[in-house]
């Protein structure tokens, strides 16, 4: 260190290292600070870029034979230290062994900014089925709950076979979780009919839904009063069908519904008994005793 401060004398230059890299760190040891080169120059002579978009490139491995000049007073010099990554004997120097500490007044390297942290990922819902009535057929009380949201309340008109919609599909069904939310979306949904003109109350008695009917009629008692083509009611057809569970649950809501006629005179004794349900008629029979006469 004193030769180099006091008598001037530059340290010694590997001879492995090449030409254009050694008077480059030659000229950074100028005893007079404007004879040093600028950082610039010095970028220049070592042949790399001093375009500030690109950093220069740092190497971290323990140093072999330093040497650092700190001279007094202002100075634009450039402190050059030189690593190699190898064991055993030096070999060529290459620049990217060159680690250059750049005074900041000189060169501004544009700093990184840290980066945006990233939200964690809202889990989306699992959704198993894209189609309205596919949903409905399974039961998918999140896919139908979805959908509806993604499409609008319109979808719970979409028609399917025989005219059916989502909501009429359900109540066929029994699924009275998918109905709740259909209906919670649009409640005119109870007054749906299909191709026959059966309501959702009609086909829920159809095939014996007792749940499907009990929900029905909680959201609208009136419902019983609905008929159909011929002036058919729910009892007729559940009669005709030979659901004795929803005929016994529709005369404990409405007894009255005992006489109940279609536009031909037939009351839900006769359509039982036009169709050999027995089981129905004793149902029926137990209720009153003179529908025989």
């Amino acid at each position: 260190m004193m030769a180099v401060v006091v008598d001037k004398q530059i340290p010694r230059i590997p001879d492995s290292v090449p030409a254009h890299i050694k008077a480059a760190i030659e000229s950074c040891f100028a005893f007079k600070p404007e004879d040093r080169p600028t950082a610039r120059e010095l970028l220049a002579k070592l042949g790399m870029s001093s375009s500030p978009s690109k950093e220069p490139v740092l190497v971290h491995p323990a140093p072999v034979s330093p040497a650092v000049v700190s001279p007094t007073g202002h100075s634009s010099g450039v402190h050059v230290s030189m690593a190699s990554t190898a064991t055993g004997p030096p070999s060529a120097v290459s620049p990217t062994q060159i680690k250059l500490l750049v005074p900041q007044e000189q060169t501004a390297f544009p700093t990184q900014q840290p980066s945006a942290k990233t939200p964690p990922n809202v889990p989306q819902p699992q959704i198993k089925h894209t189609d309205i009535f596919k949903a409905v057929e399974e039961n998918d009380v999140q896919s139908v709950r979805w959908l509806i949201e993604r499409d609008g309340k319109d979808i719970l008109d979409k028609r399917g076979h025989f005219e059916n919609t989502p909501f009429l599909l359900a109540a066929k069904k029994g699924h009275v979780g998918v109905m709740s939310v259909m209906h919670e979306s649009k409640p005119d949904v109870l007054k749906q009919t299909d191709q026959n003109g059966f309501t959702a109350l009609y086909l829920a008695a159809w095939f014996d839904q007792i749940e499907a009917m009990k929900f029905l009629y909680e959201m609208d008692g009136s419902i019983l009063q609905q008929t159909g083509p011929d002036g058919w009611n729910a009892i007729h057809l559940a009669a005709e069908k030979g659901r004795v569970a929803a005929v016994n649950k529709l005369l404990e809501w409405d007894p009255k519904l005992i006489d109940a006629r279609t536009n031909f005179g037939f009351t839900s004794f006769m359509r039982a008994a036009n169709n050999g349900h027995v089981d129905v008629m004793k149902a029926l029979y137990a209720k009153r005793k003179d529908l025989l006469t």
